[in-house]
């Protein structure tokens, strides 16, 4: 006897229950076989088989008076309908499969094939200048002082800004710092040099034990490493250590639109105007310690 059952047509099929319903003995125990299946009309909501020509298998088949219920049929058709919107990811971990929302799957954009490839280490040292610096760190350091100069002027919201008082400043590096109570700083990458900041007393008439920190500067090749934030960092932790209670600024956000958000987000406030800047358009700032 040929076993005509859902549950052999469409596997599982005979344990899933009817939408809305609970499966039972009326889905689970149906089975239609060729030699004993009984009219159509016996079987409440049947659909006969209709339309199929004479002549030919076609016509032994049709002899068979089989016939499908309704329900039945909608439940094949359930059955193997797509399943609902959403995926199954396979983890590159080896971890078995999961189900996500499309939300979730929009955010696991994988190039397969491709392997992650570690980001090099980059090692960032900063050295202070002082008296006894070597002739190449000092040389290195007047360079930088000096292509932040060019920068500036380079830009004409900048007018008003004297790169020959910047010359001499390099000129006399370490001293036109330290006979400020200040210093500097240079930072390197990888052994080359990249940055340079410097920072100063001002004047007790602005604000009593408190620096300015100047000349921030990062060669374009160094950025993206935070070094800007390192070297600005490095110098609020010696205004720190120094006891100092505030570290002032001026920067030009139209020209220095990176640095000033820098600044805004380590905690510098606007601040009345405290110095003879002649460039325009200046912003003042200050980081309370």
């Amino acid at each position: 006897m040929a076993d005509l059952s859902l549950g052999a047509l469409v596997p599982g099929a005979a344990d899933a229950p009817e939408v809305g319903e609970a499966a039972g003995p009326a889905v689970a125990g149906l089975a239609v076989a060729a030699d004993a299946a009984p009219p159509a009309a016996a079987l409440p909501g049947a659909v006969p088989l209709d339309g199929v020509p004479e002549g030919g298998a076609c016509a032994a088949a049709s002899e068979l008076h089989t016939a499908i219920p309704a329900a039945i049929t909608q439940l094949a058709v359930r059955l193997i309908r797509s399943p609902p919107p959403s995926a199954l990811v396979m983890s590159q971990t080896g971890l078995p499969l999961r189900r996500f929302t499309e939300t979730t799957v929009s955010r696991l954009i994988v190039h397969l094939g491709m392997d992650a490839q570690p980001t090099a280490a980059r090692a960032i040292h900063l050295e202070e200048i002082t008296a006894d610096t070597g002739a190449e760190t000092l040389s290195s350091a007047r360079e930088l002082l000096l292509e932040y100069g060019q920068f500036v002027i380079a830009h004409p919201e900048s007018a008003g800004f004297c790169y020959g008082t910047l010359e001499k400043e390099a000129a006399r590096l370490p001293l036109s710092y330290l006979e400020k109570q200040g210093g500097c700083l240079v930072a390197r990458v990888d052994n080359e040099p990249a940055g340079f900041v410097a920072w100063r007393a001002v004047p007790t008439t602005v604000a009593l034990d408190a620096w300015e920190l100047k000349r921030l500067w990062v060669r374009p090749l160094a950025r993206g490493l935070n070094l800007g934030r390192i070297l600005t960092q490095a110098v609020i932790a010696r205004a720190s250590k120094a006891y100092r209670k505030a570290v002032y600024l001026d920067t030009a956000p139209a020209v220095m639109s990176t640095a000033h958000r820098l600044y805004l987000s380590m905690g510098f406030e606007p601040c009345p105007c405290y110095n003879d800047n002649p460039v325009k358009e200046l912003a003042w700032m200050v980081k309370h310690l």
